[in-house]
């Protein structure tokens, strides 16, 4: 978006959303997204068990994750194991399953949209040059964005694979990274 206006938006196809609610829901995979403070997920299980572990509570509002085909979704999150996942993405070949962190779930995605994409929208809106431009990335799921931008800057806390297809590896979001990142670029004195 830019401002109030939507430049660009892909919708999960409703088709290939059953199929991977399906196909997770004959599985021990947890998947699904989080609309308007409602929690969608097959098997909400493992994301309270995926919670506990990393923060110490789950304040979870699960909903029937099948209410999904009714609504309008960008994304997936995954919750599990890396083997699964890239047995997910084995499985259906039009998704992207991009690996979090800590190697214990991913961000689901069509393989027709990525942030690259979007970032392109927004050159072509503001009439900008690709190599114009700056991108940051800390997952997996920004891998596209940092090949694509003029400088790609992954954060000090960001999985290696990451680090190593940046420009630039700065300090950790939660150490000041960004504006550390900018003062070494001179975009900020």
């Amino acid at each position: 978006t830019v401002g109030d206006q939507v430049i660009f938006e892909h919708e999960f196809d409703k088709r290939l959303l059953k199929q991977v609610l399906d196909y997770a829901g004959e599985r021990p995979y947890s998947i699904g997204t989080t609309l308007g403070g409602q929690d969608y997920y097959v098997h909400p299980s493992k994301v309270e068990e995926y919670d506990l572990e990393r923060f110490g509570e789950s304040s979870r509002n699960f909903a029937d994750p099948w209410k999904l085909m009714e609504k309008k979704v960008h994304t997936l999150a995954y919750i599990g194991t890396e083997a699964e996942a890239r047995s997910l993405e084995q499985h259906f070949p039009e998704i992207s399953v991009h690996m979090f962190g800590q190697h214990r779930g991913a961000d689901v995605v069509e393989r027709a949209v990525s942030k690259a994409i979007g970032l392109r929208r927004l050159c072509e809106y503001y009439g900008a040059k690709m190599q114009e431009t700056v991108a940051f990335g800390d997952s997996m799921n920004d891998y596209d964005i940092l090949k694509a931008a003029g400088v790609g800057i992954a954060m000090g806390n960001a999985m290696e694979e990451l680090k190593a297809a940046a420009d630039y590896v700065t300090d950790d979001v939660d150490r000041d990274g960004i504006w550390k990142a900018c003062l070494h670029l001179h975009l900020i004195e």
